[in-house]
C-alpha cells in the first residue's frame, strides 16, 4: 500500500529546494542517485509553538554524545525514567503534553532531539544515528521503566529493543512498518523515477549496510520479549492503520489501539491516548536498596 501525498507534502519536502533533482537523472543518473540518497536523509526541522519552547526550558539539560557530537537532551522531574523517542522531522518537546502527565504519574521523563534534528547539530541523519543515540541514552541513563517512540523513532526502538533490553514496557505510536516503507513513500512524495528508487535501496544497502525489507516490525517482534502498547490512527495520511494491524494484531506480547481523527502528529496531545500510555506504563516500582540506604543515611 502506498502513502497518500498531498501538495504540501510536497512543497514542504527538502528535494524541492534542490530542483534539479529529477533533471540531473537524465544527464548522470550516478551522480542523481548520490544526491537521491542526501536528499532521502536531510530531516525538516520542527518549528516549535511557544508552549514547547516553555516546555524544554523547564527541563535539566543532559549531556550526550552521539558519532562525537552533543545532542540535545532533557529530563523532568523525579523517579524511575520514561523515554520519548520522536520520530523523522520531529523534536522532543513534540511530547511536551505527555510528558507532563507521565511525571505527574511519579516517573521522570528524558526527551532528546535525534541528531540533525531539533537543537541537535547536523542536516542529515538515518536510521542508524537514531539508534546509535538511543544506545547512548540508554547506556548513561538506562535501565527505562518505559519506552515511548512515535513513528520512525517506534521503528528504532524496536531495531535497538530486538538486541538488547531497553525495558519492560515499549509504545508505540503511529510507527513506520519498515525502512522498505520509508522509501517507497519518499519516492512518491518527490515523483522519484524507478531507477532512482532502486538506486537509492541499493545505496542504503551499501552505505549502511542493512536490507531495508529486513528491517520491518513484522521481523523485529520475534526478538522482543517486552509487553507492548502499539497505538495507530484509523486516518493516518503518512502510515496506513493496515500496515501497523498486520503485525500487531498478530504479536501475542502487544496490545494494539486504534484511535479516529487525531492524525499522525496531534495524536501526541491527545488527552485520551496519553490517558492509555499512562496506564499501560503503570506505577512507579520503589527500589527497596536504595530507600534503605537513604534512611540509614538520614
Amino acid at each position: 500500500m502506498k502513502s497518500s501525498v498531498n501538495t504540501a507534502a510536497r512543497a514542504n519536502h527538502p528535494s524541492f529546494k534542490i530542483p534539479c533533482l529529477n533533471s540531473l537523472n537524465s544527464v548522470s543518473p550516478s551522480l542523481a542517485a548520490k544526491l537521491t540518497l542526501t536528499v532521502f536523509s536531510m530531516p525538516r526541522r520542527y518549528n516549535k509553538r511557544d508552549e514547547e519552547h516553555a516546555f524544554l526550558e523547564q527541563g535539566s539539560p543532559l549531556s550526550i554524545h552521539v558519532d562525537k557530537r552533543e545532542i540535545a537532551a532533557w529530563r523532568w522531574g523525579a523517579g524511575p525514567s520514561v523515554l520519548l523517542v520522536h520520530g523523522w522531522s520531529g523534536c522532543g518537546a513534540q511530547f511536551h503534553r505527555m510528558a507532563r502527565q507521565i511525571v505527574d504519574s511519579g516517573f521522570s521523563v528524558i526527551a532528546f532531539d535525534q541528531p540533525g534534528h531539533g537543537a541537535s547539530p547536523g542536516t542529515t541523519s538515518n536510521v542508524l544515528r537514531f539508534n546509535r543515540a538511543l544506545e547512548a541514552l540508554d547506556h548513561f541513563h538506562g535501565p527505562f521503566h518505559a519506552v515511548v517512540g512515535h513513528s520512525l523513532g517506534s521503528l528504532s526502538l524496536a531495531m535497538v529493543a530486538a538486541e538488547r533490553d531497553l525495558s519492560d514496557r515499549l509504545v508505540m505510536i503511529n510507527p513506520i512498518p519498515s525502512i522498505a516503507y520509508a522509501i517507497e513513500s519518499f519516492s512518491e512524495i518527490v515523483d522519484l523515477p524507478q531507477n532512482l528508487s532502486s538506486r537509492l535501496e541499493k545505496n542504503i544497502v551499501s552505505r549502511f549496510g542493512i536490507i531495508p525489507r529486513d528491517v520491518a516490525f513484522d521481523k523485529l517482534i520475534e526478538n522482543i520479549s517486552a509487553d507492548a502498547l502499539v497505538i495507530h490512527e484509523k486516518n493516518d495520511k503518512q502510515i496506513p492503520w493496515e500496515l501497523t494491524s498486520e503485525w500487531a494484531s498478530s504479536w501475542d506480547n502487544a496490545t494494539f489501539v486504534t484511535t479516529e481523527g487525531l492524525g499522525h502528529q496531534r495524536i501526541l496531545s491527545d488527552d485520551g491516548t496519553i490517558r492509555q500510555i499512562v496506564d499501560f506504563i503503570g506505577h512507579p516500582r520503589t527500589d527497596i536498596r536504595a530507600q534503605v540506604l537513604s534512611d540509614y543515611a538520614l
